[in-house]
């Protein structure tokens, strides 16, 4: 439980130092990697129409996974829609359950 306070704390400051008026993060979820012996934190990052989904080891402040999309233009292969935006939330859930395993390292 303390680990996870830890983590809690730490995640909100790392959300909180990589946060302006122009970009937003908003925290999914967040663990302790027992294995690893840090915390780690699914991340939405929203700037302008670009969207971005991050697996973050708060510690280290190291992105261990990072896919982005773009809401702006249809016609763009990095579109958000069409399913792309599902796909990289269900990548970024995967490698989540992986770094706090540890099995990402």
């Amino acid at each position: 439980m303390e680990q996870k306070l830890r983590c809690k704390g730490m995640t909100e400051n790392y959300v909180k130092k990589n946060s302006s008026e122009r970009i937003a993060l908003t925290v999914d979820r967040f663990d302790f990697s027992p294995s690893q012996n840090t915390c780690v934190a699914s991340i939405s990052e929203t700037s302008g129409n670009h969207e971005s989904y991050q697996v973050v080891d708060v510690v280290l402040e190291k992105i261990l996974f990072g896919e982005s999309c773009d809401d702006g233009d249809e016609k763009s292969r990095e579109y958000c829609g069409n399913g792309r935006a599902n796909m990289l939330l269900q990548q970024r859930e995967e490698a989540f359950e992986k770094a706090v395993k540890g099995s990402w390292f």
